[in-house]
């Protein structure tokens, strides 16, 4: 219990201790027969929440935690200390998250109950394994990133599971500007010939921007690796398909401007090996991938200022 001594202590200095190298998820799990401080023990959630990726409660927690106050308003609250991502379950009413500007629901699977003991455990557990498989095609490409390449993460999903993938000053995360996350690491990678440029962009941003595809394959930079994920639509604005989900063959457009090293990924480990090729052999390289049309798991702290600061500082451009 989070109550209980010496567990409470124990498990925030744990996770003073590893959150700024690992992803960590908080399961409030409320025992109010065993909080004899309130006050205290809120104090210690907010503390916990603060250095939580992933927090989790139940319609019950969220009753005793804020009495009378709605979901929103404490995942706002929880949110602005930190959290990335806040879930509320509701028994047999499904569950409800957010992480990006709207909450995201869904529907609880009818079954015939036999004992709701570990009910939240398998539920979290659940999950933490769907975010993983989310976003490891993202952390594949981050992990081999070990010469403080750059990143430019395109809007939406891309730049989102860029930022959940684990943040590197060389890290740039786009804020409202769709289709340009090539135009701009091509910008950095001209600027910058000695280091590896990588760009992460969706489908439907580059079938906004697909002349600079063109402009690529003419300037060759062989410092340049783009990555297209290709979902079939436009997520964040309400799941509306693009061309590319029925007519319009992202790889086949790259290489008709002129881009040679273009090429699908047929799944986790092909991406990896075409990833990995496209650091060491030399570009331009654009990987295109298939994926799922599931929602981002967190969202990028909108913050400009801060993150150009950053950047410059991780490209040795301002100290």
């Amino acid at each position: 219990s989070l109550a209980s001594e010496p567990c409470g202590s124990a498990f925030e200095t744990l996770m003073r201790r590893e959150q700024k190298d690992r992803v960590i998820s908080l399961d409030v799990n409320v025992r109010p027969t065993l909080i004899h401080n309130r006050s205290g023990y809120l104090a210690r959630i907010d503390r916990l929440v603060a250095m939580a990726d992933i927090v989790k409660l139940s319609d019950e927690d969220l009753e005793w935690l804020s009495p009378g106050a709605t979901f929103a308003a404490l995942a706002d609250r929880y949110r602005k200390l930190g959290a990335r991502v806040v879930v509320l379950t509701r028994g047999s009413d499904g569950a409800t998250a957010f992480a990006g500007a709207a909450p995201v629901s869904v529907p609880s699977v009818k079954v015939t109950v036999a004992d709701t003991i570990g009910a939240g455990d398998t539920f979290m557990a659940a999950m933490l394994v769907r975010l993983a498989q989310q976003e490891k095609l993202t952390k594949r490409a981050v992990a081999q990133l070990k010469h403080e390449e750059a990143v430019i993460g395109g809007i939406g999903n891309t730049n989102f599971d860029l930022w959940m993938a684990g943040q590197r000053p060389q890290n740039w995360y786009m804020l409202g500007s769709m289709g340009l996350a090539i135009p701009i690491a091509l910008g950095v990678a001209i600027a910058q010939p000695k280091r590896h440029v990588v760009a992460l962009e969706g489908d439907g941003s580059l079938l906004m921007q697909l002349g600079c595809l063109a402009t690529v394959a003419m300037r060759a930079p062989t410092n340049f690796t783009m990555v297209v994920w290709d979902n079939g639509m436009y997520q964040i604005t309400g799941g509306q398909p693009t061309a590319s989900a029925s007519v319009a063959d992202i790889v086949a457009v790259a290489r008709g401007c002129g881009l040679i090293k273009s090429a699908w990924a047929t799944d986790e480990d092909d991406f990896e090996r075409l990833f990995s090729a496209a650091l060491k052999d030399g570009g331009p390289t654009l990987i295109a991938a298939r994926i799922d049309d599931k929602p981002g798991t967190g969202t990028t702290d909108r913050d400009p200022v801060q993150i150009r600061q950053r950047f410059m500082m991780g490209l040795g451009v301002r100290k």
